[in-house]
This record gives structure tokens, sequence and C-alpha cells, in this order.
């Protein structure tokens, strides 16, 4: 049986723990609480975290980000920041992070993104566990099977 999905939300603030708590009930997802960058990173990342949901302000990003990539599984990184602008979560998203969601974000938007990092998460999970030489269409979790005997039709041209 498989583990309960685990979030790890390094916020300073009790109340933005409360509201991303209330966005991501009924999804099926833990969410566990570090009050702190120092808190999170030494202490509160278990193997079973998948996701981290960290507070921008309360840390510098790049730092959080080459902290928690040395952490086992390489959990999904997503920031939350009052600023977030398009040339924020540009240089974010370069150096590594899932995402960046204003903190203004409603329980759908965060349920949606924090989803997708979980889904992407478990897709390369698949991928690292398949030997080598062994992907076909059936290791992936697409509708569409790709049959054995596949070619490509390219129409003949002639010239004239």
């Amino acid at each position: 049986m498989r583990a309960t999905p685990c979030v790890l939300a390094v916020v300073q603030e009790p109340l933005e723990f409360a509201r991303l708590t209330a966005g991501l009930k009924g999804v099926g997802i833990e969410v566990n609480y570090a009050n702190s960058f120092l808190d999170g990173i030494l202490h509160q990342v278990p193997s079973a975290v998948s996701v981290i949901i960290c507070d921008a302000e309360c840390v510098d990003w790049r730092t959080a980000l080459k902290a928690f990539s040395a952490v086992d599984g390489k959990p999904a990184v997503i920031f939350l920041s009052r600023g977030a602008d398009d040339s924020l979560w540009s240089e974010m998203l370069s150096g590594g992070a899932f995402d960046l969601l204003p903190k203004s974000c409603g329980p759908d938007e965060l349920r949606r993104v924090v989803c997708a990092a979980f889904k992407q998460r478990d897709a390369r999970e698949l991928v690292l566990a398949t030997p080598p030489g062994q992907m076909t269409a059936d290791y992936c979790q697409c509708q569409h099977k790709i049959p054995q005997n596949w070619r490509m039709k390219i129409p003949q041209v002639r010239e004239e």
C-alpha cells in the first residue's frame, strides 16, 4: 500500500500554514509544518516528503533550492511570495523550482499546482525505477498504446 502523499510547508506564520492545510483538505495529502527554513531542512524532511511549499520571504530562494535538492528524492519545491511576478517566476523555474505562487492564490490554484508536482514526481520515479533499455509504451501511463509494428508512413512525392 502506498504512503499518503506528504507536503512540508515551510512558513513562518501559523495562519499561512492553516490556509495551506485548508486549501489541501479533502485531496488526501498530509501537510507537515516547519516554522523556519532551518527547522525544515534539519528536522522535517523525511524521504516521504515529495513536495515542499516554502515561503520565499523567510529564506533566500536560491539557498533553499540548493539545500532541498540535496534531500533524498529531490522533492519538488513550490515557493509562495507576496511579490510574485513573471520575472521572479521565470528566474525561480530556471533555478530549479517547480512553481511560484502568490500568497493570495486560492485553494483551487494551490491544489492544482501541488497535484501537478506529485504527478511529475510519480512520473520521474517510474522512469528511474525502469531498467535501462526497458522503457516502452507499457511503462507510460498514457491512454494510447503504440503497437510494436508501428511504422510512420511518409507520402512519396513524385517529381515531374
